[in-house]
């Protein structure tokens, strides 16, 4: 499925977390990036100070006016431009938000996992067909921390560095990593769907078919959709 959960075990005390993937379909991500998201991002940003500076610098050098205005119940659609640049913010987003006893605090965000770190750096490159980098931008979570944690007076973010305390953290499950890895090399390729047409027809099956079905028209010797090959000539139910 495309839900996760894991504990983490601190000597400040245990947090819970869970992961969901938002994956690649119809020629989109479905990743959700609102306005209210952004906002959260930004003030992690500034706000956090040498305590937990900021995880990216593309990230507090936008103004609001030049944040792209995306609606959590609209798809993205836009220009390719404007697809390089929301990929460019889904790899730039933090991964999880964070709960303090049930609370969210807005000001403060997480990056990564040391579990998840771990996974996207030791890859070889035969791994990486499995897991290429933008699966890891699909990745979005909460973290729930408990009253041993400390937050600043108004609630906005934690008193402590949370990257440098989860550095320390223990997984309670010594599977972590390696039941991440299956999880997230499953959700890929079960749920991420990416047309791909290959090896185009040559010049000749090209220019009947442009004749008879229009100029527009490129005719290809296969296509693949993430879970199956469909070569030319094969019968196809729809």
């Amino acid at each position: 499925g495309f839900l996760m959960r894991g504990v983490l075990l601190l000597l400040t005390g245990k947090v819970e977390g869970v992961m969901w993937y938002f994956p690649f379909e119809n020629d989109e991500e479905t990743v959700p990036l609102d306005p209210n998201t952004l906002g959260r991002m930004t003030l992690s940003s500034h706000k956090e100070g040498a305590s937990q500076p900021p995880a990216h610098g593309p990230l507090t050098q936008m103004a609001p006016s030049q944040m792209p205005q995306f609606a959590a119940s609209q798809k993205w659609r836009a220009s390719p431009e404007q697809d390089a640049n929301y990929a460019a913010l889904l790899a730039a987003c933090p991964t999880f938000e964070a709960f303090w006893q049930g609370r969210l605090i807005p000001g403060a965000c997480v990056d990564t996992l040391p579990f998840i770190r771990n996974v996207r750096m030791k890859r070889t490159a035969a791994a990486r067909d499995l897991l290429p980098d933008e699966v890891f931008s699909r990745i979005r979570g909460a973290l729930f921390f408990g009253p041993g944690f400390r937050v600043t007076r108004n609630k906005l973010t934690f008193r402590d560095n949370l990257a440098q305390l989860l550095e320390t953290a223990s997984p309670m499950n010594r599977q972590q990593e390696k039941q991440f890895k299956e999880w997230l090399i499953n959700c890929h390729k079960q749920l991420d769907r990416s047309v791909r047409f290959e090896v185009m027809c040559n010049q000749s099956l090209q220019a009947q078919a442009r004749k008879h079905l229009g100029q527009d028209v490129t005719i290809f010797e296969r296509m693949n959709d993430g879970l199956q090959t469909i070569n030319k000539g094969e019968v196809v139910k729809l």
